[in-house]
């Protein structure tokens, strides 16, 4: 799912947008008549930004939040039995010896920042032209960030 969120879909809705402009630029030399395209290609842009939209949702509800309940767990049952590994100057959750469990923490973690950065939420109210889950409003700087969390 993350896969396709994040890659697949994405690319579809770049291609599309690529060839949304070559389209434009060759109808600009036609005659009026040229607004039916236009219509079927934004039906078919807000079906990719809508399908993104819902295999984001399904990341951050399910996976995301299969990792918090997991880990507030582990963390929780570690604390109230004292056990605790000594690294360096500090005392971690035992649990996290298994470096599996290491690493799902770190995933968790960088879920939640790529929550914290969803260009979709971030956008919300804000699109120009009445677009339904629109990404336009935010600046490169966050996108980078965004794709940097994602990759």
């Amino acid at each position: 799912v993350f896969v396709l969120s994040q890659s697949i879909l994405k690319d579809v809705e770049q291609d599309m947008a690529t060839s949304r402009a070559e389209a434009a630029a060759e109808e600009q030399g036609l005659a009026a008549g040229s607004e039916g395209v236009t219509v079927e290609s934004g039906d078919h842009d807000q079906a990719i930004r809508i399908a993104i939209f819902v295999c984001r949702c399904f990341i951050y509800v399910f996976c995301l939040g299969e990792a918090i309940i997991y880990h507030t767990k582990c963390i929780l049952a570690d604390c109230r039995s004292r056990r605790f590994l000594d690294i360096s100057f500090t005392r971690i959750p035992a649990y996290l010896s298994n470096w599996q469990d290491t690493v799902s923490l770190g995933l968790m973690f960088f879920l939640f920042l790529m929550l914290c950065m969803e260009p979709t939420l971030q956008c919300i109210g804000q699109t120009e032209g009445g677009l339904l889950f629109g990404e336009d409003c935010v600046g490169e700087n966050l996108q980078f960030m965004y794709a940097l969390m994602s990759t």
